[in-house]
């Protein structure tokens, strides 16, 4: 037969894999879980990105044709 302590010990330890087991598992889960909302997030500011440099391609193409000398002097 076993040995108590050796048998308590294994079972110590066993009970400790599987906490840690389980505690990766949910965070795992929580990040599979908030993995559209980092998404929409992303896109969000994917979209004001975009807004941003089509507004400083217009600038600069506007300044660039010569249209937009006085212009720099308004602002």
């Amino acid at each position: 037969m076993a040995d108590p302590l050796s048998v308590t010990a294994s079972i110590v330890v066993l009970v400790t894999a599987a906490i840690q087991s389980t505690k990766s598992l949910n965070v795992a889960v929580k990040r599979y879980m908030e993995r559209d909302k980092t998404l929409r997030r992303l896109q969000a500011e994917l979209d004001d990105l975009t807004k941003v440099l089509e507004a400083l391609n217009t600038e600069f193409s506007y300044w660039f044709s010569g249209l937009g000398e006085d212009r720099v002097y308004e602002r």
